[in-house]
């Protein structure tokens, strides 16, 4: 989408694979400035071609869509965030890590 760091990336058995890219330093959605921070989310891929906290260039191939996790046929979900806003899918835990802590995932969010 943008120039951008990979924040996170792994595999979750609701996400699938997923990506989620930092985009610092970007014009504001609702007045192009100041700049903010934006957030994107790539999940459910078949395969994942870059690796945690590399550089990445606008255009760059991030993976391959596809089918795994909580998925019913090959798609990808995108999803543009900024850190404050009220639902982040690259909240700092996983899924699983959520029900390991004795929690939904619903309830994790809403802690």
């Amino acid at each position: 989408m943008l120039d951008g760091k990979v924040f996170k990336v792994g595999s979750d058995p609701a996400y699938g694979n997923y990506i989620f890219i930092e985009h610092p330093n970007v014009p504001s959605p609702e007045t192009l400035s100041p700049t903010t921070t934006l957030y994107s989310c790539y999940e459910h891929l078949d395969s994942v071609c870059i690796k945690q906290d590399q550089e990445l260039k606008e255009g760059d191939i991030i993976g391959k869509t596809g089918n795994t996790g909580l998925s019913f046929g090959e798609h990808l979900h995108f999803q543009i965030d900024r850190k404050e806003a009220p639902f982040h899918a690259y909240w700092p835990y996983t899924g699983t890590e959520a029900i390991q802590a004795g929690v939904t995932f619903s309830q994790g969010v809403n802690k």
